[in-house]
């Protein structure tokens, strides 16, 4: 007899943005360490070590046409391709 699916519950999230917001703002201006913040505010570790490398891990091509003059300079934009592709 196969298993019947039972969907998981939307309520598994236990904190609000705002706690989050403020986790991580205490993280980046106060210095506490991940772990501790995620203690203090109920938040997994994970969801708060995500969000603080979200930044890092942006598509560099959505960010040289974000950054695009209208002449462009295609040297410049290479050079930064250049150090963006070696960070990663």
């Amino acid at each position: 007899m196969p298993n019947i699916y039972k969907r998981k519950s939307l309520e598994r999230v236990k904190w609000t943005e705002e706690q989050l917001k403020s986790a991580m703002s205490t993280v980046k201006d106060e210095g506490l360490s991940v772990r501790q913040a995620g203690k203090t505010y109920g938040i997994p570790r994970k969801t708060l070590e995500r969000r603080k490398n979200e930044d890092h891990k942006k598509n560099w091509v959505q960010i040289l046409l974000s950054e695009l003059p209208m002449k462009t300079d295609w040297f410049g934009i290479l050079k930064k391709c250049k150090k963006w592709i070696s960070t990663y």
